[in-house]
């Protein structure tokens, strides 16, 4: 008789060490997906700040005249106001998209 209540709570100990591994698998699986999206986050984060950088590096004011000769911008590409500005603009992005190929 002692026999078969020794079976019947082995049998417990074994569908409670089952439950507790299931959950424990449950956890840690979570626990991982989440530490994947916040390294996924992370380097969308420093993606997003270094595209913020060269654009508002393209986009600055100063432009020294050795940037417009080095670029072959033109003295004067068309009579719309900001013509040149526009072509500089467009050829610092262009350099740049090349950093972002890689």
């Amino acid at each position: 008789m002692l026999a078969g209540i020794g079976s019947f709570v082995a049998a417990g100990a074994v569908l409670y060490a089952a439950q507790s591994g299931k959950v424990a698998l449950k956890n840690f699986k979570s626990q991982r997906l989440a530490e994947r999206k916040i390294e996924h986050a992370e380097k969308i984060l420093a993606t997003c700040y270094a595209i913020r950088d060269v654009i508002l590096g393209s986009r600055a004011r100063f432009i020294p005249a050795f940037e417009s000769s080095s670029l072959g911008v033109s003295q004067n590409p068309d009579k719309s106001r900001g013509g040149r500005f526009k072509q500089i603009v467009y050829k610092r992005l262009s350099q740049e998209n090349q950093s972002f190929d890689d």
